[in-house]
């Protein structure tokens, strides 16, 4: 999958496109084919590199919506391409839209 990427720390100028691999579910997860996704300033910090321990390289993107991908084991109640908005930087639930 291609994906903006944060590298390194630093300003905007350090953001790249990759291709990373394409993630899958593990138990209790889904992925999710993202159409949109919402770049806060959190996101900003990260980059900057205030957060402390941080892995690079970073996807930013906390804030989502797309389409289920695909359903990890013991995931019943939600369906594969069913629209879901999500918060990724928590673990929780996925909301319907």
């Amino acid at each position: 999958m291609r994906a903006i990427t944060i590298p390194s720390f630093g300003g905007a100028d350090v953001l790249s496109i990759q291709e990373m691999p394409i993630p899958q579910p593990a138990a209790g997860e889904v992925t999710i084919d993202v159409a949109y996704a919402g770049v806060n300033y959190a996101e900003v910090l990260f980059r900057r590199g205030v957060v402390a321990d941080l892995p690079l390289p970073f996807v930013p993107g906390i804030e989502v919506s797309g389409y289920i991908r695909a359903l990890g084991e013991g995931v019943t109640d939600l369906k594969i391409g069913q629209p879901v908005a999500a918060l990724t930087i928590t673990q929780g639930e996925v909301m319907p839209k």
